[in-house]
């Protein structure tokens, strides 16, 4: 959970090495200024959230590997992926494996429902796995472009907000080290600040870089924002105001 840990940990042997993780492990290496030489890394891969154009730029200047994306559901294993980055944002579907696009939500072919019990056709219903995840199928290519969960796409006065967009935003401030957006009949946005950095200077990087009608309604401060066991951050309201201080 900290960069000198995964650095170390590639370093203490010479055996060609492909780092596994999520978003959090890649911001973490991408903000080491001046890394080790590690010629045994050979490449990292991602899965989870979509990587920030700038953290990616900012990984792969540093380590000079590549950082390919992998796309999944615990119901289904690996759904599509670009292991060497070749197709950046978008992934390609895995052998055997379709996925199509309805109403903005990604379906992944399913001969039979993973869920035990009667069946829910909001999850799974005609062979079709319904992800809850928001993304794009490129015609003729069948690229992938995941977008986020199904409801991080919110309608404000009747306009449409991609928290996801919001977020990346936020969380590309200097004087932010993370952040979460989240949507309670408005949007409020839960960060963490960097080293001397005050939310007056947010607030005003909001005013200019937002629409109005995409601005969060409050800022939260606080100390650290939950994560899972494995990085992923967690965007359950009553977790986020578990860490709320201000």
């Amino acid at each position: 959970m900290t960069a000198d840990g995964i650095l170390s940990a590639v370093g203490a042997d010479t055996t060609p090495t492909t780092l596994l993780g999520v978003p959090f492990h890649i911001e973490l290496l991408a903000a080491v200024p001046d890394p080790p030489k590690l010629p045994q890394l050979t490449g990292m891969t991602t899965g989870g959230e979509l990587v920030r154009g700038d953290v990616y730029t900012a990984f792969t200047d540093r380590y000079r590997v590549r950082l390919g994306n992998m796309y999944g559901m615990t119901e289904v294993g690996v759904i599509a992926t670009d292991l060497f980055g070749e197709n950046r944002p978008a992934v390609l579907p895995a052998p055997g494996l379709a996925v199509r696009e309805e109403a903005g939500e990604l379906l992944v072919s399913l001969p039979e429902s993973p869920y035990l019990g009667v069946q829910d056709p909001a999850r799974w219903s005609d062979g079709w796995l319904h992800t809850k995840d928001a993304g794009r199928v490129e015609p003729g290519t069948g690229l992938v472009r995941i977008l986020g969960r199904l409801d991080s796409q919110v309608s404000v006065g009747g306009l449409k907000v991609d928290l996801t967009e919001v977020e990346h935003m936020l969380a590309g401030l200097p004087e932010v080290a993370s952040a979460v957006v989240v949507h309670d009949h408005a949007i409020e946005a839960y960060l963490v600040l960097a080293d001397g950095a005050c939310q007056s200077a947010v607030e005003r990087e909001i005013t200019t870089r937002l629409a109005a009608y995409k601005r969060p309604r409050r800022l939260h401060v606080v100390d650290q924002l939950p994560r899972t066991a494995t990085g992923k951050l967690v965007r359950d309201h009553a977790a986020l105001k578990g860490e709320h201080r201000s």
